[in-house]
Parts: C-alpha cells; sequence; structure tokens
C-alpha cells in the first residue's frame, strides 16, 4: 500500500533526524513556534518521504511481486 509505505519512510526520516539531537524539546518547542505543519523536522521528513517513496516502490515492485 502506497499510503503504508510513504509513513514507514516519514517516521524513518524522523528516526534519522531524532539521532542527531539529544531529546525531543527541540522538537516541541519547534512545533510550539511554527505549528506541526511547518515545523521544520516534519518540512524535512515530508520531504525525505517525497524524494524516496518511488524508488522504494520500485524496489519493492521488483523484488517482492
Amino acid at each position: 500500500d502506497l499510503k503504508f509505505i510513504s509513513t514507514i519512510i516519514h517516521e524513518y526520516a524522523h528516526y534519522l533526524q531524532f539521532s542527531k539531537i539529544s531529546n525531543m524539546k527541540q522538537y516541541h518547542k519547534l512545533t510550539q513556534k511554527f505549528g506541526y505543519n511547518n515545523n521544520p523536522f516534519e518540512v524535512e521528513a515530508r520531504e525525505f518521504e517525497k524524494k524516496y517513496l518511488t524508488s522504494c516502490m520500485d524496489y519493492i515492485e521488483k523484488n517482492y511481486e
């Protein structure tokens, strides 16, 4: 399912982001300042999702169908 794969990629982006910061306080401060949709972590995760979705789906189709 496209939405499922998209969500996995998005959450993986967060995993990579959050491994670079010491705790979630920075994320929450940015959410308060910019709102959830404009939080730079969310913007970056959506961009990461768009960047890798097609290649990920292509890989899955070639190797698992």
